[in-house]
């Protein structure tokens, strides 16, 4: 991590005057999004001999959001103890979590809550 990404971590760790119990506290990164096939259905106009609609399908490339959510520790729960002693995240890394496990904490400005055991990844800083 540069020394300019620890002091924007220490301003923003000075400000937190929370200490979370059951969960981490995530300061999610911008959304991030990729290029997906999609298979649509294509109304043909014809029905067929039951009278229903027969349809054909199509493949289109869409922009999607991602399933998955990054997002920098800004707190560990107290007292919490990792699986694997050796491999865990760190105040300051960056973890993965699935977009829909983060729960919006609103006291303090653009955060989320997100359970340890939804993390899937980390990058360590």
């Amino acid at each position: 991590m540069s020394t300019e990404d620890k002091e924007l971590l220490e301003g923003v760790l000075s400000k937190l005057e929370f200490e979370t119990c059951k969960d981490m506290l995530v300061k999610p990164l911008p959304d991030e999004y990729i290029e997906k096939e999609i298979v649509k259905p294509v109304d043909t106009g014809e029905k067929d001999s039951d009278g229903y609609t027969v349809s054909d399908t199509e493949t289109v490339k869409e922009t999607v959001l991602t399933t998955f959510r990054k997002g920098i520790v800004l707190r560990i729960p107290a007292g919490y103890t990792w699986l694997d002693e050796d491999h865990h995240p760190e105040v300051g890394d960056i973890v993965a979590y699935p977009r829909k496990a983060g729960i919006d904490f609103d006291l303090f400005k653009d955060s989320q809550l997100v359970n340890p055991y939804n993390v899937v990844a980390y990058i360590k800083k």
